[in-house]
Parts: structure tokens; sequence; C-alpha cells
């Protein structure tokens, strides 16, 4: 699998697995999608003990931190596969193209990783 092919499976799995479709996605109008994408970026690498306040405090207000847990156990391919579909999400729910170079870029890096 590629990059791309990672994170349509992880979009799929955000709306088969957790309920996450545009449906629940048209609520989160302050940003949140855009805050867990860039959460998970941070994150990549750091695994179990990640703990940098400046970091932490960017998982969006009022979403269930045993996401947020979950996701700070991931590798970094893990992880920015989740921001890669974060980011998606955040397209589908504006009904554009908005963030796709933020979806190119992790694609890249995603790809860089899988080949060395």
């Amino acid at each position: 699998m590629n990059g791309l092919e990672l994170i349509l499976k992880e979009r799929q799995e955000q709306i088969d697995k957790h309920g996450f479709s545009l449906e629940q996605d048209k609520y989160y109008s302050n940003g949140e999608l855009i805050l867990a994408a860039k959460f998970a970026e941070l994150c990549t690498g750091r695994g179990i003990g990640c703990t940098d306040i400046s970091v932490e405090a960017r998982w969006p207000i009022g979403w269930n931190h045993y996401f947020r847990r979950k996701l700070l156990t991931k590798t970094k391919i893990q992880a920015l596969t989740v921001a890669g579909a974060f980011y998606m999400a955040e397209n589908e729910r504006l009904g554009s193209n908005k963030y796709q170079e933020n979806i190119d870029k992790v694609i890249k890096e995603i790809n860089h990783l899988l080949n060395n």
C-alpha cells in the first residue's frame, strides 16, 4: 500500500468503525478536524510518553481522550495516516480541496517512510 491508499483506508475506517461520517463531521465547524490532524502530525515518532504540553493542548476541546491516547501509541506512519484522514474529512466537510496540500505533504512523507 502507498500513502494515499493508507489514508483512504483510514478515512473509511473512521466512517465504518467509529461513525465519523460527513453527517457527524458537519458539527466540527470550529477547526477541530484540523487541530486533530496537526496533533497527529506533531506526535509522530513520539509514541507512548508524548507528554509535551504544547502538543497535547492541541487536541480538540471536547473530543474523547481515548482517541488521543490511542493516537499517541501509533507508529509514525500510522499517525501520519490518521492526520491525512482528518485533513480529508475536513475537505469533505467543507466540500472543497482546501487542505489538499496538507494531504499531499502527508502522502509524500508516508511514501518516503515506506520506501526507506
